[in-house]
């Protein structure tokens, strides 16, 4: 546990407590884990938090808070929202004591010593749903279960640039976009037309990248590659490949982590996908 904190920059209890495990004992063969972008954990915005509540449930500050999730919109929450909390640490888990009724020939047991329990859970990565789903309304229901919410469906305006399982969604821990599991070397294909106008090759955070302009504030990135078949400056076509997937940069495993900007703020790339 401790080399795979050390390889990624975090703490050992970061890694803990975004996969809810009690201790680095915990970890099995083949597990997939979690692995925020800096230490501390995250939070999942409930009905009535505010970005001063939860700073101060943690111990940090609001600019902290801000910075490593979304600045220049500090005051707006949605309920749902996976926040990272940099330098966090989970409250204390505080005993209730109950108030049971003693026969009052019984004398009162003396206090007995509990010994600490593990670490709380964090919010666990399951997918946000769409803000739709929080509007929905609450009426009085039979027994049965509730439907649940829709999935997001997007107006088909981008094309998947590479097929393959969704293995983070956008807005989870933060995410900014979202990761599609594949195979090394699956050709990357650009999600409509238009030109290269950012290409970088750095061996952390995103790793290889391209970023394409595709006109009207819309624009797409494509990161982790393996290979990149375009030049900066290029105008591509839909369905024309840019490169391959890989593992370059700060990544577990083969991915395409895909990103859509509308007027430079990120949008869930889902509302773009058919």
């Amino acid at each position: 546990m401790g080399r795979i904190a050390e390889r990624f920059g975090v703490s050992q209890d970061t890694v803990l407590w975004a996969n809810g495990l009690a201790s680095p004992n915990s970890l099995s063969v083949g597990q997939t884990l979690l692995i925020l972008p800096v230490s501390g954990l995250a939070h999942q915005v409930k009905d009535g938090d505010s970005l001063s509540g939860i700073a101060l449930q943690y111990g940090v500050t609001v600019p902290a808070i801000a910075e490593s999730n979304r600045p220049g919109a500090t005051d707006i929450l949605q309920v749902g929202e996976i926040l990272v909390i940099p330098g966090g640490r989970p409250a204390p888990v505080t005993a209730t004591p109950t108030n049971s009724p003693v026969p009052t020939s019984t004398p009162p047991p003396t206090a007995t010593r509990v010994p600490p329990t593990a670490a709380p859970k964090p919010p666990t990565s399951t997918p946000v749903p769409p803000p739709l789903a929080a509007a929905q309304a609450t009426a009085p229901a039979p027994a049965a279960a509730a439907p649940a919410p829709a999935p997001v469906k997007g107006d088909g305006q981008l094309a998947w640039p590479v097929a393959g399982m969704i293995t983070q969604q956008f807005g989870e821990a933060g995410h900014s976009g979202i990761d599609i599991a594949t195979g090394m070397g699956t050709p990357v294909r650009a999600a409509a037309e238009g030109k290269v106008v950012n290409l970088q090759q750095t061996d952390s955070g995103y790793g290889w990248y391209v970023v394409i302009d595709h006109g009207n504030g819309l624009k797409s990135l494509y990161a982790h590659l393996g290979a990149v078949n375009v030049k900066l400056g290029d105008t591509v076509k839909s369905g024309q490949q840019l490169g391959s997937a890989g593992m370059t940069g700060k990544t577990t495993g083969p991915h395409l982590h895909f990103e859509v900007r509308s007027n430079d703020r990120l949008v869930n790339p889902l509302t773009y996908l058919p």
